[in-house]
């Protein structure tokens, strides 16, 4: 539902701007509500999300309020994710029950291993073992001694997702999220079987952009090195750079070359490091923010250098600053990255996967076989896409380049998991010389802006690692001087 919306908002956007039919999109938009409301009831909050919008209102659209979230040079804003109350279903949350795999046994071992003497058992056959969810502790005792395994703990799905602890409960039993705490990392949208949370996206900025191409302002589109296999198994990535280019970028680029001139700035500021100290990777959106609002104590270690997309970003603007550029990667966080000054003079616009998927499919574009060979960045920079690949390529650099020896490196994916490591740090249960930490299972390749899961991909992405045939230095040199040639 989420990719055939954006789908359908992208082409309506394209195909009036492209006709000459700009005043007449806001008309357009609320028509294509109107006339799917049945199929697709809640349609409004996903198009107004499509435009940057919040998703909440159920107002139609205005004319002038769609042309500020298309044509501003930045509409978007935080909080980047939102929960929707009107279609929240109020899912169970954190409950130990019985289910109708419970066979009413005689040996009923759940009543016995429970500690607090939550669970009802009947003599009577018929009616099922209970538990008592206002005396239940949720040790799960009683679940790993059932031989049926018919005692499950059901969690609400977005909770679940939440590694920050930022969803929370309202008194109308609906989720909300606690933007306090929250990292931006966007798992709980996906997480959602109902869809009742929802990331603002930039795609209709881009497209609109797309839409009214010409040669006096180029486009370029960044591409995380997480792409492997996210638009299908059979393609070269060559290939899905040449698609992405026939939707209209005028250059197609590697955030893996950034995230090679970032490993040099890490192991730099490793070698410089005070003996007994360590320092932080900043290459991951959900985790710096996960450092500042729960660990502020520790962010005097994470390294202030750019990220990898605003290290890309940075050499195409080096001989043409007019040019815009669009991220399009895993990460939902990278669009509320894009916000900040530091980042948002370089970036114009960032996009997911799925949404590149969206363009690719209402543009009509294939992923046609070409002989061409992308040969932009190193090993060191591509191994960025998996929970690991930072710290190891930091290391790799900083003993080349420095002659150092036994680097110490913890590291963590998921953000609770981080925020698990970020407590042994503050106590100094943890004494490494580098940290590394990814807010997504398996890091970039479980983002979610990915099409693929990262079971299926996670091979591919080391195999094209284990494929480059550039260095760490001719990469940075190279492409460098080609980014800032073009």
């Amino acid at each position: 539902m989420r990719m055939n919306i954006k789908k359908n908002v992208s082409s309506i956007i394209f195909h009036s701007i492209k006709g000459g039919r700009q005043n007449d999109l806001a008309s357009e938009l609320n028509k294509y509500i109107t006339e799917n409301a049945k199929s697709t009831p809640y349609a409004i909050h996903y198009v107004r999300a499509s435009l940057g919008m919040s998703p909440i209102p159920e107002s139609p659209l205005t004319q002038d309020e769609v042309e500020v979230a298309l044509f501003s040079k930045k509409s978007v804003r935080d909080p980047i994710v939102e929960v929707v109350p009107q279609i929240c279903e109020k899912c169970t949350d954190d409950h130990v029950t019985v289910t109708d795999l419970c066979m009413s046994c005689s040996a009923h071992p759940c009543d016995h291993v429970c500690p607090v003497n939550a669970i009802k058992v009947f003599t009577d056959r018929s009616q099922k073992t209970a538990i008592d969810p206002n005396i239940c502790i949720r040790c799960e005792e009683c679940m790993k001694v059932c031989p049926y395994s018919a005692i499950v703990h059901r969690y609400r799905p977005c909770k679940a997702a939440c590694g920050t602890e930022a969803i929370t409960i309202g008194k109308d039993n609906r989720s909300y999220i606690e933007q306090s705490k929250c990292a931006s990392c966007g798992l709980c949208t996906v997480a959602c079987p109902f869809g009742a949370i929802i990331h603002k996206s930039e795609i209709g900025n881009v497209i609109a952009k797309l839409a009214q191409h010409n040669d006096s302002r180029k486009i370029a589109a960044i591409v995380a090195p997480a792409f492997i296999n996210q638009f299908g198994t059979k393609h070269q990535p060559a290939d899905v750079f040449a698609a992405i280019k026939k939707c209209g970028f005028d250059h197609v680029i590697e955030v893996a070359f950034g995230a090679d001139m970032d490993t040099v700035e890490i192991a730099e500021k490793l070698h410089q490091k005070k003996e007994g100290d360590y320092i932080g990777t900043s290459c991951c959106p959900s985790w710096l923010r996960t450092v500042r609002k729960h660990y502020p104590s520790q962010l005097k270690h994470i390294v202030p250098s750019f990220a990898p997309m605003v290290e890309t970003a940075r050499a195409l603007k080096q001989s043409d600053p007019e040019i815009d550029v669009v991220f399009v990667g895993p990460c939902v966080a990278k669009i509320s990255e894009t916000l900040e000054p530091k980042m948002s003079k370089y970036v114009e616009h960032a996009i997911t996967f799925e949404e590149m998927a969206c363009i690719f499919d209402f543009l009509n574009v294939k992923i046609e076989k070409t002989n061409n060979k992308l040969n932009q960045a190193s090993s060191y920079g591509r191994g960025y896409a998996v929970a690991g690949g930072v710290a190891e390529a930091v290391i790799k650099a900083a003993e080349k380049t420095y002659g150092m020896k036994n680097i110490k490196a913890e590291r963590a994916d998921t953000l609770l998991k981080c925020r698990q490591m970020l407590k042994k740090l503050e106590s100094g249960e943890l004494k490494p010389d580098i940290v590394e930490g990814m807010g997504c299972l398996g890091g970039c390749i479980g983002g979610a802006g990915c099409i693929a899961t990262p079971k299926k991909i996670k091979s591919k992405v080391l195999a094209f690692k284990k494929n480059a045939t550039l260095s760490l230095e001719e990469s940075i040199k190279q492409t460098y001087e080609d980014l800032c040639s073009k």
